[in-house]
């Protein structure tokens, strides 16, 4: 499994910056596998990779679990012991491009260091 993780310059860097939403999207299709999306979910957010398309509209996502810590104020996720994979429609998805960094060295457990402000678009995507 591949995932979009960087190096600690590139964190370093990126938590510098605090740019626009790179990753927001409205009318997100699935179309490429092992991409990283955020997804609303059950009145909240979780961070997944899509495994298999479906079709433009669905795709099975394999979804990380967020832990009870906070990193340089983001929140951490990581692998759950048992796999978490789910039928999505696109339309659950908010946000792509998501870049994750390892917060320990187990390689299990990641923040999201791109985009930024992922709480926030989940706030604006969810308000209608």
């Amino acid at each position: 499994m591949e995932q979009n993780v960087e190096s600690d310059a590139e964190m370093e860097s990126e938590l510098e910056d605090d740019g626009g939403d790179p990753g927001f999207v409205q009318d997100f299709k699935f179309q490429q596998e092992g991409q990283m999306v955020a997804v609303y979910f059950h009145e909240d957010f979780y961070i997944g990779e899509v495994v298999r398309v479906l079709s433009e509209d669905n795709g099975e996502i394999n979804f990380m679990e967020k832990a009870k810590q906070v990193i340089k104020g983001r929140e951490v996720f990581r692998w759950p012991s048992r796999t978490d994979q789910c039928e999505i429609s696109c339309g659950y998805v908010f946000a792509v491009s998501i870049l994750l960094h390892p917060s320990s060295s187990s390689g299990r457990t990641f923040f999201v260091t791109t985009p930024k402000n992922l709480s926030a678009m989940y706030t604006n995507f969810k308000s209608p």
